[in-house]
């Protein structure tokens, strides 16, 4: 039995089986992220690649229904968490991976991965619990989230802050790196 979920995208296939509050957590859309030197800045460029996606995940269905349409063919190569996706693609196994840009713009350098300029599916997040129970909670999440949100120092935007860009990290050659190693400084 489910008791809650997280990061629950609206899909009318989960409206049959959860239950949302209604006030939105947070937008989230849809981001790809590519190997280095892949060369990809638009959806044609997937055409004839491996994307990495997560099992069962809206970004699967969604982008399988978008290249169908524009008529690309493209290998799915599933994996059971973002983090596996991203490691995947790192060590090759896929051209591109799509996750959430929340996600996505964590996580991306840490695997040596270039964010793309390919974004598509908004959505809204939300929190779930199977449909028809805890019905008190989901109203004290809509009251909570309505009061965080209307005030800047809040839980809701510090939390929210902890996920957004990290900053970019220097970058010290190796000769200044050395450098710096023999006079101590390193």
């Amino acid at each position: 039995r489910m008791d809650w979920m997280r990061d629950v995208a609206d899909s009318a296939e989960r409206d049959l089986r959860f239950a949302c509050h209604a006030e939105e957590v947070i937008s989230s859309w849809s981001t790809v992220y590519a190997a280095a030197g892949a060369e990809i800045s638009k959806l044609a460029d997937l055409d004839g690649r491996r994307v990495a996606l997560l099992a069962g995940s809206v970004q699967r269905r969604v982008f399988e229904n978008m290249a169908a349409g524009f008529g690309y063919e493209v290998s799915i190569v599933e994996a059971d968490s973002y983090l596996d996706a991203f490691a995947l693609t790192a060590a090759g196994g896929a051209d591109a991976v799509i996750s959430n840009y929340l996600f996505g713009n964590y996580f991306y350098q840490d695997f040596g991965l270039e964010r793309t300029s390919v974004v598509f599916n908004p959505v809204s997040l939300h929190y779930a619990t199977a449909e028809g129970m805890n019905a008190d909670l989901l109203v004290a999440i809509d009251r909570n989230l309505v009061r965080m949100k209307a005030s800047a120092g809040s839980a809701y935007y510090k939390v929210l802050g902890t996920w957004m860009d990290r900053p970019p990290r220097p970058v010290v050659p190796r000769y200044l790196r050395l450098a710096l190693g023999v006079i101590g400084l390193l």
